[in-house]
């Protein structure tokens, strides 16, 4: 993943607060089609794992498929 880290904002989460977004770029994800690139992920340190937001990747045009 290659980081722009000029970019900064805060992002809202669940209890209210808000926490720093470090940088932004895009990721590759491998999936049963091949490798997609995911672009614009919001970096941010103070979260321990690794979320994409589904609304998001809709807006993107994405489509999710979740199997048992």
């Amino acid at each position: 993943m290659k980081v722009d880290d000029t970019h900064h904002s805060k992002v809202k989460i669940r209890n209210s607060d808000y926490i720093t977004v470090k940088g932004i770029g895009d990721i590759c994800i491998d999936t049963e089609l091949g490798t997609k690139i995911i672009l614009d992920v919001l970096y941010v340190l103070k979260i321990d794992q690794h979320l994409l937001s589904v609304g998001q990747l809709l807006e993107k045009d994405y489509v999710l498929v979740f199997k048992d």
